[in-house]
């Protein structure tokens, strides 16, 4: 009997904007790094701007509200691809903050829970790889 190389996992999901329909496929073996740094890139960002002092100065707010937008735009470029991210953007006139209560909860709730799975499933795998030796 062959031994039987599988490929990883992908993620198969899709978002509408207006009427149109966006694909999104994740090959979670190769992005699950990435997407654990950009997440939470986005989270530190999020905490210092809810931290901020009241008697921060107009350019300590700007300079944490573009880490944050930035933060926001590097996620959503790895899970849309750039041009979707700016179709998305674009599809809420810059609004970032309805743009946010729409994909933070896509994000948290489809996408999340999916690559917790995969980090699970390889965790059990390499487990068991090391029981074999």
């Amino acid at each position: 009997m062959a031994f039987v190389l599988k490929r990883s996992k992908k993620i198969e999901e899709s978002v509408q904007i207006g009427d149109e329909i966006i694909p999104i496929s994740l090959d979670i073996g190769k992005i699950n790094g990435d997407f654990n740094i950009r997440y939470r890139n986005l989270v530190n960002a999020e905490c210092e701007l809810k931290q901020i002092d009241k008697q921060a100065t107009p350019e300590q707010l700007l300079e944490l509200q573009t880490a944050y937008g930035n933060g926001v735009i590097s996620l959503m470029e790895l899970i849309f691809g750039v041009d979707n991210a700016k179709k998305i953007v674009d599809f809420y006139e810059n609004d970032y903050l309805e743009l946010l209560e729409n994909i933070i909860p896509f994000v948290q709730e489809t996408i999340m829970p999916k690559m917790r799975e995969y980090v699970k499933a390889q965790q059990e795998k390499y487990k068991n790889y090391a029981k074999r030796k």
